[in-house]
């Protein structure tokens, strides 16, 4: 199941698996029942600095991905730089 997840959309989920358990003192544990935790955390971040909001954004989806495709199936395609959840 891990080996069709392609390496920089699994970093991005475990990037905000760690923020969260930093910012929050929870560990994400891949399950639906953490997608409120994560909301709750999504509410904490400033949206003062462009770049980090942007990493933030994407580490967020990569590991609500994550959550959907463990829960309902489907897969990840990437196309050169861009990943895209079907």
């Amino acid at each position: 199941m891990l080996d069709s997840v392609p390496p920089r959309v699994r970093e991005y989920a475990d990037q905000a698996v760690a923020y969260v358990q930093r910012a929050l003192g929870i560990k994400l544990e891949y399950d639906s029942d953490t997608l409120p935790v994560l909301d709750h955390y999504l509410r904490t971040v400033h949206d003062d600095q462009p770049a980090a909001l942007e990493l933030v954004v994407a580490t967020s989806g990569a590991y609500f991905g994550e959550v959907v495709r463990r829960r309902h199936g489907g897969r990840w395609e990437t196309t050169g730089d861009d990943v895209e959840w079907r």
